[in-house]
């Protein structure tokens, strides 16, 4: 559609396209080409094979053989490992009587007299050094807590272990009771009854 125009105004030139138009003497190339091959119907389809024919006859042999052969592998298997265990346990027994008396050795000598003539333990050589109580001070707001500081300060050893157990982990009554009232190093005993 084109716009009115006013009245007495030219309409505008016609608006060329930004290419030449085709020249009259070419013409459209159509291709040509014949087919391959003719068309033909299309093969019948194979028969069916009867039920129970050798399709399934081979397929039952070859699961029988899988079978026979899973069975061999693992019949196989059983035996040697059973073979196996006791050469194991043969060489097992060889290699410690050879070693067991120089292994004794070498650890001796490693180790020299770390270990003392009672050998290792868990508890602390001796006899833990002692010292005089301390007072307990304010260690927190527990009446009976606070009891049994007072009768862990006295002498009450005790009531030093009550302390400990029946505080609250890392809380100063816990502190105040694995020292004993102050006596020995915290945790040098495991109780303080051992001291008397």
């Amino acid at each position: 559609m084109s716009e009115p125009q006013p009245s007495g105004a030219a309409a505008p030139p016609p608006v060329a396209p930004g290419w030449a138009p085709p020249a009259t003497e070419w013409v459209a190339e159509v291709p040509t080409w014949t087919p391959a091959t003719a068309w033909a119907q299309p093969a019948a389809a194979p028969a069916p094979q009867p039920a129970g024919g050798r399709g399934e006859s081979r397929v039952v042999a070859a699961l029988v053989a899988a079978a026979v052969l899973a069975a061999g592998v693992l019949v196989s298997a059983l035996v040697a490992a059973l073979v196996l265990a006791g050469r194991a346990e043969d060489l097992g027994r060889g290699i410690g009587s050879g070693l067991g008396a120089e292994l004794g050795q070498a650890v001796d000598e490693q180790v020299g007299g770390l270990l003392g003539p009672e050998g290792w333990s868990a508890d602390p050589p001796g006899p833990a050094e002692q010292s005089e109580p301390v007072p307990p001070g304010t260690l927190g707001t527990d009446p009976a807590l606070d009891g049994y500081a007072r009768d862990c300060f006295a002498g009450d050893l005790d009531a030093c272990d009550r302390l400990y157990l029946e505080s609250a982990p890392f809380s100063e009554y816990e502190r105040y009771g694995s020292t004993c009232g102050g006596r020995v190093k915290p945790y040098a005993v495991a109780l303080c009854t051992e001291l008397e």
